[in-house]
């Protein structure tokens, strides 16, 4: 498995939803319902017989140790609560550190697939999800936690069942910005990650999404253009400043929030420093606006030094 950037996301056990909804949905006369998690720590659902070798479901299902702090917002992607990664086990950080040099993994069953078989985790193609020995100090067999590895870069800890945020993450900006753990607002940023990825995790948080290449469109007629276009402007946008600031106020129709993601921002900024002074104004009236939906605007990559804005890295 090749090093990844990982956007942190978790993983959520629903064995006792699973019995109380039984429970609440039978007709009572049933005099006793099976013994839940809360009874038997180590109970676990049955794995399915599967066409290839595979790790059994109930090692990465058992309840071990308990983190140190509560969740800290929720995962745009699965809507699962976060947890950083900060606050596991110190074992968990180190696995972590072997996922990304691809090695070398304490135990054999390291990289193996994880079948999803609860469907806990967003339903995707088998072997997308590889699963990862979390050593539990004392113990004398890979024990029961695991980080489970998505991909494209989501990580997934199975040993407490709450999901991880990793905070040196440059992905973890945009997922906290996507959970409301952070206020929106004009960004820089420097994730390196393919536009259809960042489009992937803001679209399935909810949220539009729009792109504008500044290193194609770089003056000032072009930017405008490419904004409307990113963003679906209507057909009387007049590619001007005084329509852009119509037209945003009217974005966000059936989504949670909108985020711009510019890059080659620093081509209008050094070509045209006033352009780009009322670009960055009107972004920042509508993300200031009391109605619609949140926007969000990232600037990515380097440029000129711009006073006062934030980085989300």
């Amino acid at each position: 498995m090749g090093t990844r950037q990982r956007s942190i996301v978790g993983l959520v056990v629903a064995l006792v939803t699973a019995a109380l909804v039984w429970w609440t949905q039978g007709d009572g006369s049933t005099p006793a319902p099976a013994p839940s998690a809360q009874d038997s720590p180590t109970a676990s659902p049955s794995a399915r017989p599967s066409a290839s070798p595979t790790h059994d479901y109930t090692q990465t299902n058992t309840p071990t140790t308990e983190p140190s702090q509560q969740p800290t917002g929720t995962d745009p992607g699965s809507g699962l609560p976060l947890v950083a990664l900060a606050q596991l086990p110190p074992e968990a950080a180190d696995t972590v550190d072997l996922i990304d040099a691809d090695g070398p993994f304490p135990e054999d069953e390291d990289g193996g697939t994880f079948e999803n078989r609860e469907e806990l985790l967003p339903d995707e193609p088998r072997g997308y999800y590889a699963e990862y020995t979390v050593p539990t100090p004392g113990s004398d067999d890979r024990g029961a936690r695991r980080i489970v590895a998505g991909d494209e870069g989501e990580l997934y800890w199975t040993g407490d069942h709450l999901p991880v945020l990793r905070e040196d993450h440059p992905m973890s900006g945009l997922a906290a910005l996507l959970a409301g753990r952070v206020e929106p607002g004009t960004y820089l940023w420097h994730g390196a990650f393919d536009v259809e990825d960042v489009r992937h995790a803001v679209e399935h948080a909810g949220w539009g999404f729009g792109h504008v290449d500044g290193w194609v469109e770089g003056g000032k007629a072009d930017f405008l253009a490419a904004v409307g276009e990113a963003l679906g402007f209507p057909d009387w946008y007049g590619q001007n400043f005084d329509a852009l600031a119509d037209c945003l106020h009217d974005i966000g129709s059936g989504v949670d929030g909108v985020v711009l993601l510019w890059d080659g921002w620093a081509t209008l900024a050094r070509a045209d420093e006033k352009s780009f002074s009322i670009a960055l104004s009107v972004f920042g009236s509508r993300v200031a606006a009391d109605k619609g939906v949140p926007f969000a605007v990232l600037l990515r990559g380097e440029g000129p030094e711009v006073p006062g804005l934030p980085s989300l890295d």
